[in-house]
């Protein structure tokens, strides 16, 4: 049967003040137990706030009050900084008080009829130990360095000294009678206790451990406190209405203070400043404050029925008073004495007292990033993590985690969204607050291509395309066999449009690129170039190595490449397109190419330098002028035969025929002349003189009324009239000449070398209509006979362009050369 037998204090404090003269105070309070425990006692033996360390430092910590509910042998844990309740803790039988370590790991609570003391690991909110020690324990205080703890033992009028450090006791201190609560001064030298039956209160030497005065106060001496210099020290004398204000330096009662008739007192607490001093009333059901300097009451704050003790959170805020009438803890502000919340569902509760509990920290992680997916496993570093019970990564629990030490936890990251989250620590005690070192960030993984639709268009690109996949979100380039796409628009994580470039015929791979990585390739990523209307099929003389490529435009790749004689420079296709010859100038030779096998089925002889070839218009005669000997050759094309050989001064390079075939044009480029040639008679019948220029290229317009020559030493093109043989003008064009070309609307296409550009030229108003920029290095150029497109080769980067006539921009850079220069279109 408990022997916990006050319940209700006030009615039983009037009865024992009555009762006191007849039977003796004395023993009755023997026969009825302490008149109650913890909140007075913890508050006023609990220690003032350490300094912060680094484990305890500004946000490392949160106030804790921990209440003794002697009903239910329990304690509730109550985080004031959240205002949550975050445990009840099982203890011994009949909990009276609650004392925190200096640290704030541990919390020492006395069981009055269990005769032991419950040590709470505040990390885990468990009990880790239990001590045990005298009769009825009912009050404990920690000293200030945390090595010691002091346990008032009501039913063997002793206190216990335990070693906080092996959680035995060390030593028994004998008190007064029915002794009730012990406090500490701040700087630990001296510990008061009261005792009830003997109204005295004997001083310790903790040095000593022993008692070397006892001080007479009021009837009922319970509850005491300390002001925070440790000059005085209050006392609550339950059945006197009063305090007793003892002077620690003599241990004199240096002043008593009456209280109001009937208030019953308790508990008491000093703010942490001194300025206050609180005590609760267990008769009036209410607490006072008092001025300290004054000893004058300043206000009355009503709070629950049967107020225990009161504490006071290490700011000096608020005021915790325990109901035990009301099974519940009322908080005063203390800045305007009123009571602000009130903490309910208690059981009996008594004692009270504070501890700043380490609260988990989180200073780093390692990786600070990771995959979506997961499985990272992730080093938490901070501090607090002992007794964690939960990590989280955002609101995702960890898949797994393992608490190393204190300072360090290894996680494994769930799954999560892309983006950044805050990676939490709980435990009992607390989570972690957030802030940037806990930062972890979902990557998305590297992009899969899972679908292209449609899954082909032309090879002149322009068709939008629907890619699917994954990890689409953070795209920064979409290319087609390599080659970019036009344009591409993210539409999701899973989705992105792109619109095809132009591209060689035949199957490629989608592939995507983010900041992670490029999608590897698939069957399903595969988009097929089609073959597109053909502008031509191109011949090109590739003197890079000895070749001719066949470029097939309507794949938009080399087809063919033939091999012909050394440093083939010029190609010319015969009006049936059924040949085409290519002038060797190395070797002094032209090589005969069959186009409907595309082999070389003969060579012929001519002089030194071979360079163009211009074919009669019935394409019995092929003209070849030869820059190194200063001759033409006139070959008959049915028997590969020279038949005349046309001699000329300086260095013959370019010729062309008028539209009646009557008249070849032959540009001499060391001397700047223009040889106009009778083909009826192979017979020179003139010269125009160009005048301190090089002509390098010639072309007759479709009327056959001039003649352009591409000025290769300068940068113009000199217009000859055929009628007069005489320039009529020139046009100002890029740098350095080197070729032109008509189409059959009569635009001259004039490649600059110099300028990489191609200068177009309205023939009608002699004036430059466009300037279009093409490769590197260009040498020569070839119109399609519908005129639509110009082919340029452009032998420094090796690429042919082929430019659009009708929009004059180049619309594609074909790429297989080696030194690609002259150049010619079938078709």
């Amino acid at each position: 049967m408990s022997s916990d037998t006050r319940t209700g204090l006030r009615g039983r404090g009037a009865r024992l003040r009555r009762r006191a003269a007849g039977l003796g105070a004395a023993a009755l309070l023997a026969a009825a137990g302490p008149l109650g425990a913890g909140a007075g006692e913890a508050a006023a033996s609990a220690p003032a706030p350490a300094a912060p360390t680094a484990a305890t430092a500004a946000g490392a910590t949160h106030p804790f009050v921990y209440v003794a509910n002697s009903g239910n042998n329990t304690v509730t844990a109550y985080d004031t900084v959240t205002g949550t309740v975050v445990a009840t803790i099982p203890v011994g039988a009949t909990p009276y008080a609650v004392a925190g370590s200096p640290d704030g790991a541990r919390a020492y609570v006395p069981n009055l009829n269990g005769n032991t003391v419950s040590v709470i690991d505040t990390a885990t909110a468990t009990v880790t130990a239990t001590i045990p020690v005298g009769v009825r324990p009912d009050s404990a205080t920690v000293s200030p360095d945390g090595s010691r703890l002091y346990v008032v033992n009501f039913g063997s009028a002793s206190v216990s000294v335990i070693s906080t450090a092996t959680n035995t006791a060390t030593s028994t201190i004998p008190v007064g009678r029915n002794p009730y609560t012990v406090a500490i001064s701040p700087n630990g030298a001296k510990a008061y206790v009261s005792n009830e039956l003997d109204n005295t209160v004997s001083v310790i030497d903790t040095a000593r451990g022993a008692v070397t005065s006892t001080v007479r106060v009021g009837t009922l001496p319970v509850g005491i406190a300390f002001t925070p210099d440790g000059a005085k020290a209050y006392v609550a004398n339950h059945s006197s209405d009063s305090l007793s204000v003892l002077d620690t330096a003599t241990d004199t009662v240096s002043a008593t203070v009456p209280l109001a008739s009937g208030s019953v007192p308790i508990g008491v607490a000093v703010s942490p400043d001194g300025a206050s001093l609180y005590v609760t009333g267990n008769g009036s059901g209410a607490v006072s404050v008092l001025n300290t300097a004054t000893n004058a009451v300043t206000a009355t704050v009503r709070v629950g029925s049967g107020p225990q003790f009161v504490a006071l959170d290490p700011a000096g805020t608020s005021a915790y008073v325990t109901n035990r009438g009301s099974n519940s803890v009322s908080v005063i502000s203390t800045g305007t004495n009123t009571v602000t919340s009130t903490l309910t569902g208690l059981n009996s509760p008594v004692g009270l007292g504070f501890v700043n509990v380490p609260q988990p920290v989180v200073t780093g992680l390692d990786p600070a990033s990771g995959p979506r997916t997961g499985g990272t496993r992730v080093t938490v570093t901070g501090s607090g993590f002992t007794g964690a019970s939960a990590v989280k990564f955002g609101s995702a629990p960890a898949a797994s985690f393992t608490v190393d030490s204190d300072t360090q936890i290894t996680a494994v990251a769930p799954p999560g969204a892309v983006g950044t989250v805050d990676v939490t620590v709980a435990k009992p005690a607390g989570t972690s607050a957030t802030g940037r070192a806990d930062r972890y960030t979902y990557l998305p993984l590297a992009p899969a291509v899972t679908a292209v639709d449609p899954g082909h268009g032309p090879r002149s690109g322009g068709t939008t395309v629907t890619i699917t996949g994954t990890d689409l979100a953070g795209t920064t380039a979409v290319a087609f066999g390599g080659v970019p796409a036009a344009s591409f628009t993210v539409v999701s994580d899973t989705q992105l449009t792109a619109v095809t470039p132009r591209h060689a015929v035949g199957t490629t791979d989608v592939t995507v690129t983010t900041p992670v990585g490029t999608s590897a390739t698939v069957p399903a990523d595969r988009y097929a170039f089609d073959k597109v209307a053909s502008l031509g099929t191109v011949y090109t003389a590739d003197s890079g190595d000895d070749t001719v490529k066949v470029y097939d435009s309507a794949a938009g790749a080399v087809g063919a490449s033939i091999p012909v004689g050394s440093k083939p420079y010029e190609v010319s296709a015969n009006p049936a397109g059924t040949q085409v010859w290519v002038s060797n100038s190395g070797s002094g030779t032209v090589s005969v190419i069959d186009t409907s096998s595309n082999l070389v089925i003969g060579t012929v002889p001519v002089a030194t330098t071979p360079t163009a070839i211009t074919f009669s218009r019935n394409g019995a005669t092929a003209y070849v002028s030869n820059s190194g000997s200063g001759t033409i050759s006139v070959v008959d094309t049915a028997t590969r035969a020279v038949t005349a050989t046309i001699p000329l001064i300086g260095e013959p390079r370019d010729s062309a025929l008028t539209p009646d075939g009557s008249t070849l044009y032959v540009v001499e480029h060391t001397y700047g002349l223009v040889v106009s040639i009778d083909t009826t008679l192979n017979l020179v019948k003139g010269a125009v003189p160009l005048f301190q220029t090089h002509p390098a290229a010639l072309a007759v317009t479709p009327d056959g009324r001039s003649v352009y020559v591409a000025d290769d030493g300068g940068s113009t093109v000199s217009v000859i009239s055929t009628a007069t043989n005489l320039v009529t003008g020139t046009v100002a064009v890029g740098s350095r000449p080197s070729a032109v070309v008509m189409t059959g609307q009569g635009a001259a296409y004039v490649v600059n070398s110099g300028s990489d550009s191609v200068s177009v030229v309205d023939t009608a108003r002699g004036t430059v209509t466009a300037t279009v920029p093409v490769g590197a290095g260009p040498l020569a150029a070839a119109a399609n006979a519908a005129g639509s497109t110009v082919f340029v080769t452009n032998g420094t980067d090796n690429t042919v362009s082929t430019l659009d006539t009708a929009t004059n921009t180049v619309t594609e850079s074909a790429a297989g050369f080696s030194t690609p220069r002259g150049v010619t279109v079938l078709g």
